[in-house]
This record gives C-alpha cells, structure tokens and sequence, in this order.
C-alpha cells in the first residue's frame, strides 16, 4: 500500500516495517544444556590436527543458501537491510538454520530475479537467549569494527582490515535515494562501495561491473551528488586495476564472501580440502609484500548450470585494526571450534555461510579425515547442518545443509 499523503515515504517505512514480525522464537530443536566445564575444559586438548592432503572422491556440488550473522539487535540489522537494499520478510530461512530455542531471529530475502544469479540473498540475523559472557565478548567486537569503521568515515585512516569481512553484491540493489535521505554514510571509491551492516563485525561491498557502470551516471542529480561526498581515496595498496579475475561474476546479485584471514594461505588450502573449492587468480601480489594487501582467492564451480561463488581471503595487515585485532578474533573463535569437538555450541558460531548440498555424508568423511572439529545438528524436519570453522582461520564458520546425512548422528544444540 502507498503511504499515507501526510506521511513522508520513509516514516511510513519504519512505522510499516515495525508492526512486522520480525523477532521470532527459534523453531530448531530444543537444545539442551551443555554445562561451561564440558565445553571449556582447559585439560581436554584440542581435536583439531595439522590437515594433510586428502586423497579421494570429489566432493558434492555446494548451493549458496544465504548468510548468518551475529547481531546486538536482529530487528534493527533486518529493518536496516530492507530500507537500503530492498526485499522482504525471510520466514522459511528462520526455521532452517541452527539457532537455539527462545533466540532472537530476523531473517530477509532480496530476490534476484534471474535464474542464473545464485539465486536469491538470503540474510538471517541472531542473537542468542539471555546475555552471557560470550556474547559479551562478541558485543566488545561489534564495538572494536564500530569504532574502526567510525574512523574511515571521518577519514582518521584510509581503511580498516575488519572490512575484509564482507559479501559481495552489485551495486544495482542498493537505494541510492535512501541513504541521501537519511545521511547514511558509505565508503566508495574506484568501481567499489562499502557499508557497514550495523550490529554486526560485517560490511558488504558493493561492485560496479565496470567504469560506465557507476551508479551516478544515471542517478537524479541529488543522489549523485550525495554519492560524491562519500567518495575516498584508493586504500587499494598494491592491486593491479588492469586485471579482470571477478569481472564476469560482479553483475550477479550475490556473488562472492570475502574474508579477513589471519593466515590466508592456510585458508584457501582449507576451502580446498574441506569445500572442493579451487584457487584462482589474485590482483593483490602473493606471496605477501610488506606494506601491501595480500590475498589468495577461490571458486566453489557449482553444479552444471549453476554460476561459481567466489571466496576470497585477504590479509590487510598494513592498516591499523583496532583494540581487538582480525587475529585476536580468529583467536578467540579457536576456543569455539574446540567447544564444538566436545559437541557444543556457541554464540560466535551465528555467523557462518550457509550451502546447501545433496548430500553431507561425505563433507563428514572429509572433515573426519582432517581431524576438524564439526556439529552435526537437525535444523528442521528431516533437514540436517554440519557446522564447522576453517582450521587456522577460525572465524571464518560454514554451515553446509542437506536432507540426507547417514554417517553420523544429528541432535538438538547443546549450548
């Protein structure tokens, strides 16, 4: 319905959106308890063993399904989402995903409208029952990436590593005309734009396909103008512009994850292994040169008429990343991944990738083989999840979903 003629377009948003069911109990299996010693018991060592080459059959195709994250407030990173990106209530999505009972879970979905596009972005947002001090310790994060972020938007320094973590989107989903309206501030330069998705440790880079694809060549004279004042210097260092490795995939809605790596060698050679992922071309240079960005980037083929996804691991480590470090975080989430060896569950684990995939019997062959920590968690009626962190690079969490998994048994969250 239109707004009302005495309401402005915006407020009539808000008020819309907030009389919507965002905020959902979790419909995953009831968890049960799992007690602090059991999960962090400093005299029980890690199962997580140095990875070897795994030798044997290629792994299942894997389906982007859509992203989860962590937020302080679900509600407000949902309604954030659809005033500058569009889409719509996710209530399928917030049923099928890990989560424990009585979470705060909003979940959206920006749909493509093309059949070769990845399909659709879908987006949850968690916060787990009760406060605790983990998170806690993940609300001190949000801070940390806050305040870096803070930072770049006053031009204080030119980048900041947090931003490495982000998804990638073409440009042509964002409402240029609603963040004009409401001053929302954003990092552009060069065929890239960033913003920070609030409430959480996350951005999302939007990319122009090429130089005549800017958004302000065809955008009302008000919006390219306050598209100008968010233009940056080239924090770049180092990448060579002339190359073309991501251009065929940018004009897809969703197309690539990007991570902060603290190790992003031992990342690409985990998604390898662990993914079937297969490396490709970088602009940045590798191995790493002081003073430079340093990346190392792969591709997940996809099913044959599907379109690839791209992961990328980048390691920015000549900006300044606040008062807790892209390492100090893949520290703190290595606690996590030794939890889940003993079977439980934490709030870090919220944000994670999600795929679906026929079949999960053999990413549970693989990752036993590897001697990697997993959970084997029911998600739904006759709908199963392994979640599971990059050895080495723990903050990056996957969550592979399918209806057939015979090799282990699946039960409710033990948190």
């Amino acid at each position: 319905l239109p707004p009302p003629p005495t309401m402005l377009a915006s407020t009539w948003l808000f008020a819309s959106l907030a009389a919507l069911p965002f905020v959902s109990e979790a419909r995953a299996a009831e968890a049960i308890s799992c007690q602090a010693a059991a999960c962090f018991d400093d005299g029980v060592s890690s199962a997580v063993g140095l990875l070897q080459h795994t030798a044997g059959r290629a792994l299942p195709s894997l389906r982007p399904l859509g992203r989860s994250y962590f937020s302080q407030h679900p509600e407000a990173s949902a309604r954030w989402f659809l005033r500058y990106f569009g889409g719509e209530i996710d209530t399928e999505l917030a049923g099928l995903t890990a989560h424990e009972q009585g979470a705060k879970v909003a979940a959206v979905v920006r749909r493509s409208g093309s059949p070769s596009s990845n399909g659709s972005y879908r987006v949850i947002f968690i916060r787990g029952n009760g406060s605790t001090p983990r998170h806690d310790e993940l609300d001190r994060f949000v801070q940390t990436v806050g305040d870096e972020w803070s930072n770049v938007m006053k031009r204080q320094q030119d980048y900041t590593p947090w931003t490495d973590f982000h998804d990638g989107l073409s440009w042509h989903v964002l409402n240029l005309a609603h963040t004009r309206e409401d001053r929302l501030r954003f990092q552009d330069y060069g065929t890239v734009v960033r913003l920070l998705i609030p409430n959480t440790t996350w951005t999302l880079e939007l990319v122009e396909t090429n130089e005549q694809d800017v958004p302000v060549k065809s955008a009302p004279p008000d919006d390219a103008k306050y598209w100008a004042e968010n233009e940056y210097r080239d924090p770049d260092r180092c990448r060579n512009h002339s190359s073309e490795y991501d251009v065929p995939s940018t004009h897809r809605l969703w197309w690539k994850t990007t991570y902060a790596a603290a190790d992003a060698r031992a990342a690409v050679h985990f998604a390898n292994e662990a993914l079937g992922a297969q490396l490709t071309g970088s602009p940045y240079p590798w191995p790493p040169v002081p003073g430079c960005t340093a990346a190392r980037w792969s591709v997940l083929q996809g099913a044959p008429g599907e379109a690839p996804f791209s992961l990328h691991f980048v390691e920015s480590k000549e900006y300044p990343a606040g008062l807790r470090t892209v390492t100090d975080f893949h520290r703190y989430s290595s606690t996590i991944a030794d939890a889940m060896a003993r079977g439980c569950f934490e709030p870090a684990l919220y944000t994670n990738i999600m795929f679906e995939t026929e079949t999960l019997d053999p990413f549970v062959e693989r990752l036993t083989s590897l001697k990697v920590p997993f959970l084997p968690v029911l998600v739904g009626p006759g709908r199963y999840a392994l979640i599971f962190a990059f050895h080495g690079n723990e903050g990056i969490v996957v969550q592979l979903q399918s209806e057939v998994l015979t090799k282990v048994e699946a039960g409710p969250l033990k948190l």
